[in-house]
């Protein structure tokens, strides 16, 4: 199946390419492998993540990320073509997908290749059953990475770069994010099959962890908004500084929202979650088209107020299929969010030092009461139960 998916994907790349032949046959080289690469490293990825075994992921996309930035920063300027930076991009993500194999490899979690008759009506089976993910991935696609067409469309190809300056600044945090909503994926199916009782209770946990992370994430980022662009752009770029601070909130309620559709798939109702994001695409799209005209923090905050309506959605649709949380505890994680965005929107202009004593003492406060409330749980956990 992913063979046939990458081939299909390889000759729609090569007809983009006879199309717009100002990029070089280099480039469509360096984009196929790259391809193959994230093909590749998605399965090993999922073998390990089957079984359990999420140490692997982090670290090595981690060490990967600081050799290819510690590279472009060592190379002299005037050696940084897009042809050097994107060749050196794939060089290091085919680098990984390599080791990542031999890591897995070496811990027995993958025990050699090996092949065995191919059951016709199991593919067909497991075809039907992954379709719902097919229509999701491209819905997901037309909500979030279309509109920076809209933003390119009608706000002009500056407002582009400020609206990536804040994406690329995010990455961090979406990749934490992204790693967690893998990880917990196999845990929660394993509890969901074995026990309902542990499964919600360690659901809960999950999203009240998860929502708590992300609160003081973005609220972080949020009030150090202005200093995180002056320090990795310059002053040119401060404006694009209020652009962070809704994407950040944006990324924060949107975890919340992947979180409720992992859970969908965990009581295997992906065909609900299929339907759920066409419908949802279809609310975003206007709101996203409406605030791209007004350039890049507009339509950030299209985007937030796009994602909180779908997030109210969700909640409604995952209380008709799972018992055990009630509207109320959904209510109070959605508080949460409420009460830390408007905090950290307050018109107060703090300098430096305010700033940190006020996102110190909130992480102190905040990490005491958790701490007070879950100190049984957290204990639980230690101790591997």
């Amino acid at each position: 199946m992913r063979v046939f998916g990458l081939l299909g994907s390889i000759c729609i790349l090569y007809l983009y390419f006879l199309f717009y032949a100002d990029y070089s046959p280099l480039l469509l080289i360096f984009v196929i492998v790259g391809l193959i690469s994230s093909v590749f490293y998605d399965l090993f990825e999922s073998v390990a993540f089957g079984l359990e075994k999420m140490e692997f992921s982090g670290i090595i996309d981690f060490l990967r990320t600081l050799c290819w930035l510690t590279t472009i920063l060592v190379i002299p300027e005037k050696y940084l073509t897009i042809q050097i930076i994107f060749g050196l991009y794939v060089f290091f993500y085919l680098l990984k997908s390599i080791v990542y194999f031999f890591s897995i490899n070496k811990k027995n979690i993958v025990k050699g290749f090996y092949t065995e008759k191919i059951v016709k009506a199991d593919t067909f089976h497991l075809v039907k059953e992954s379709f719902p993910f097919y229509y999701l991935a491209l819905f997901t696609l037309l909500s979030n990475q279309v509109p920076q067409l809209f933003l390119e469309y009608r706000s002009g190809v500056a407002q582009i770069g400020f609206f990536n300056i804040a994406n690329k600044v995010l990455a961090p945090i979406n990749l934490i994010i992204g790693t967690i909503l893998t990880a917990v994926l196999p845990y929660l199916s394993r509890l969901y099959v074995n026990s309902y009782d542990a499964f919600i209770k360690s659901l809960k946990n999950i999203f009240i962890i998860v929502s708590l992370f992300c609160i003081a994430g973005a609220f972080g980022v949020m009030l150090f908004r202005k200093e995180f662009i002056m320090l990795l752009y310059g002053q040119k770029y401060v404006n694009s500084s209020l652009v962070l601070g809704y994407q950040v909130w944006y990324v924060a309620v949107y975890a919340v929202v992947c979180l409720i559709g992992t859970t969908l798939t965990v009581i295997d109702k992906q065909k609900v979650l299929g339907r759920l994001s066409i419908v949802c695409t279809i609310l975003q799209l206007p709101i996203l088209w409406y605030g791209s005209q007004f350039g890049a923090q507009y339509l950030s905050a299209a985007f937030l107020i796009a994602t909180a309506l779908i997030l109210i959605i969700h909640v409604f649709v995952i209380l008709k299929y799972l018992e055990g949380i009630s509207f109320l505890f959904y209510l109070k994680l959605i508080l949460l969010f409420i009460t830390g965005y408007v905090l950290s929107s307050l018109p107060v202009d703090l300098n430096l030092y305010n700033k940190i004593i006020l996102f110190a003492s909130a992480s102190f406060l905040g990490g005491y009461f958790f701490f007070k409330k879950f100190r049984n749980r957290i204990a639980e956990i230690w101790a591997g139960k």
